[in-house]
Order: C-alpha cells, then structure tokens, then sequence
C-alpha cells in the first residue's frame, strides 16, 4: 500500500479508510475472540460497546501485526502505544444510534489533579478525563470492520476537515451539522478507517435488520506522555 496518500488524506480531511487490512482468517479469528467476551460481559455493560478489550491477548497480537503498525506509525511514529479498545457490536437486539459528537477523553488508571485536566468520570471501575488539546491532537483511532457496514448497517458518518478546529461547543456542534455536508463512511469487512479524535462523527443504527451484525473494533492511540505520575490506563 502506497502511505504517503493515507497520510496525506488523513492530515487533510481527519479520516482516511484503508482496504483490505484484515484477511477472511483474521476476521473469523477476531470473531470468535469477540463471541467469547461478548458472553463474558454482563448484558447492562454491553450497551453502546464493550470496553477493556486491550486485555485480550488476541487483540495485543492484532495491534502488534504488521498491518496494522504500518498504518499507525507514519502518522504517530513508532512510540505509538495503544492506550483504549473497545468493540461496538451492533446488533438487530442491541442496536443504538451515536448522535454527532467528538472524543474528547483518556483513560487514566487514578483520578489527579492536575493542571488542564477537566471533566472527570469513573465508569467500569476505570477514570476517564479530558486533556489538554495538545495530548487529543497526538492522537488516533483505528476502526476495523468485521462486518460489510454499508449505510443501512449502521455506517459511520463524518464531517471531513473539522479535526483542524479544536474543541466544539453543543451549538457548535449544530451549527455545522446544519450547514456541512457529512460523508458516510461506508466499509467491507476487513477494511480499517483511521480516524482523529476532534473529528466531528456519528453513527445511525442499522436500518435494515437483514444484517445481523455490525462488529467494529475500536483502538485508540496516543504518542504522548502523560505528566507527573498519571498513567494510560490502557482499558
């Protein structure tokens, strides 16, 4: 795969999708890896994602393979470290729209007071807390399609380019939504779209129940460090 495009569309638009990164085998691999935490969770933690999915050897594994470092470290270099994963598993039983929004936190092993940092929460026994702008703009998610995400399965929808305005307001947020045109973001399984943190996204949910599933991993990266004694909790 040619990167300096990739990279080139990413810093341009926020978001770049990259075909054909995971082969059939790992995709029915990662699938059953999935089942099994699935039916590990407890069905009130399952709504809007499974978190803490870093825990998993098969996903260590997956972070470390080469198709997915080629796709981090031009844009992060190598001291890109995985620092939050979770699955989204839509399904015809557990289906959910994400309304337009940016990400705008990290997860910490413990709560400090520091400097810049704002907004604590405390969810699933881990803290979530946002940053300064500059620790979000070093940052990435990766998104891997386990299943054909057409519109009507839930595909995700972005605004191309606001990644470059920092932090929005809720009527920010309308403002644009009003008066920009979103792109949808439509994948096959196997295919993965690299995505900045600030950039304005949503999802539907899926629309047409002839689709089962739409299982996306969601990995997030950082190559920043954290001050004082504050660590990545890496969930």
């Amino acid at each position: 795969m040619n990167l300096k495009p990739l990279v080139a569309t990413f810093q341009r638009e926020g978001y770049v999708i990259a075909p054909d990164i995971l082969s059939s085998e790992v995709i029915f691999e990662l699938k059953n890896v999935l089942h099994k935490i699935t039916s590990e969770t407890p069905p009130g933690k399952k709504k809007g994602g499974i978190r803490g999915i870093l825990r998993s050897s098969a996903i260590q594994e997956l972070i470390q393979s080469p198709e997915i470092r080629s796709l981090i470290f031009p844009l992060l270099g190598s001291s890109a470290l995985a620092v939050r994963g979770t699955l989204f598993n839509k399904t015809t039983e557990s289906n959910w729209l994400v309304p337009w929004h940016q990400d705008l936190t990290i997860s910490v092993k413990k709560r400090l007071e520091v400097n810049g940092y704002s907004g604590w929460t405390f969810k699933e026994n881990i803290h979530y807390v946002q940053p300064p702008v500059e620790i979000m703009q070093n940052m990435l998610s990766i998104r891997l399609h386990l299943d054909p995400t057409p519109i009507k399965n839930g595909a995700l929808r972005v605004i191309p380019s606001t990644h470059t305005l920092g932090r929005f307001s809720s009527h920010q947020i309308d403002h644009i939504v009003q008066t920009k045109t979103p792109v949808y973001c439509e994948a096959n399984a196997g295919d993965a779209i690299l995505m900045h943190p600030f950039l304005l996204h949503s999802s539907s949910a899926i629309m047409d129940h002839s689709f089962k599933h739409r299982r996306v991993i969601h990995i997030e990266f950082s190559n920043s460090s954290l001050p004082q004694e504050m660590e990545w909790a890496l969930a």
